[in-house]
């Protein structure tokens, strides 16, 4: 009697997972690129990071300041990594030259959020503990935190990058931007199912899109920021998690909602960071 009513739900759970495994293989790409975007100014975005593995200073994703001591990405950059040695590049424009305007500075640890499931891609937020504080100037400064989250469907906003800009190109050296929209819920859910906000009462990420303009592979943990129109000031509203594997343009990019964190980073930083007043 036991045997049989555990079967069905065994060959349902297992169904499920390998659905999911499919997805998080096959269909999901996690590391993403800028397509169709333009090249920003030198130090248009001073609170732009590279961030880099330290033996050779390679590329494999992008982070934002936070303050002297602090920056964020996605999780799925660095919960792989271990121990590895990574560092950030503050202040690069071309991400190949180290100038008298660029900071090379050690990661000396990385949290990433105690729930973050690399399966699902949930909770994909991670902070940046620098071994020593950035010097801050006109091409190095922080990006400020709004401070408490923000509902911003419809609203136009960014997203910066040093990746790839087409699937058959190598990723950008220059950093770029795109603009784009944060996509309403059912047009996200309806391209990612159950990828996308898979607890109904945790809508912890959001989705943007653009015509002929988006992400794939090369750029996650880049910044989504958006300008506030009471301050003027850009506030990051987004990290980049994940898109199609296909790398359309026309696909919705899925991110962490770093406006849903706020309570997260607070916990850690403890009103160390830039923050809206």
């Amino acid at each position: 009697m036991i045997w049989y009513r555990n079967v069905p739900r065994t060959y349902v759970l297992t169904f499920f997972l390998f659905i999911l495994y499919l997805l998080n293989n096959f269909f999901i790409q996690k590391q993403v690129r800028i397509i169709g975007g333009e090249e920003t100014s030198p130090n248009q975005y001073p609170f732009m990071l590279v961030l880099v593995l330290t033996e050779g200073l390679r590329h494999f994703c992008g982070a934002s300041i936070l303050s002297e001591k602090h920056a964020i990405t996605a999780a799925h950059c660095t919960e792989p990594l271990g121990d590895r040695a990574i560092s950030v590049i503050a202040g690069a424009h071309d991400k190949t030259k180290l100038t008298e305007n660029t900071m090379v500075v050690p990661v000396e640890k990385h949290i990433e959020h105690e729930y973050y499931n690399p399966v699902m891609i949930m909770n994909d937020i991670s902070l940046l503990f620098l071994a020593e504080p950035l010097k801050f100037g006109p091409n190095i400064s922080p990006i400020c935190m709004p401070t408490k989250k923000m509902y911003l469907e419809n609203q136009d906003v960014k997203i910066i990058g040093w990746g790839m800009t087409a699937p058959d190109k190598p990723p950008s050296i220059v950093l770029k931007e795109i603009d784009v929209t944060i996509l309403p819920y059912i047009r996200c859910k309806g391209n990612f199912l159950f990828m996308y906000n898979p607890l109904p009462w945790k809508v912890s990420q959001i989705c943007t899109g653009a015509k002929a303009k988006g992400a794939c592979r090369g750029d996650s943990g880049g910044p989504v920021i958006y300008l506030d129109p009471q301050t003027k000031r850009w506030v990051l509203v987004g990290l980049v998690s994940f898109g199609a594997a296909s790398c359309d343009p026309d696909s919705p990019t899925v991110e962490t909602d770093a406006t849903y964190y706020v309570p997260w980073i607070e916990s850690h930083l403890k009103g160390a960071y830039c923050h809206k007043v």
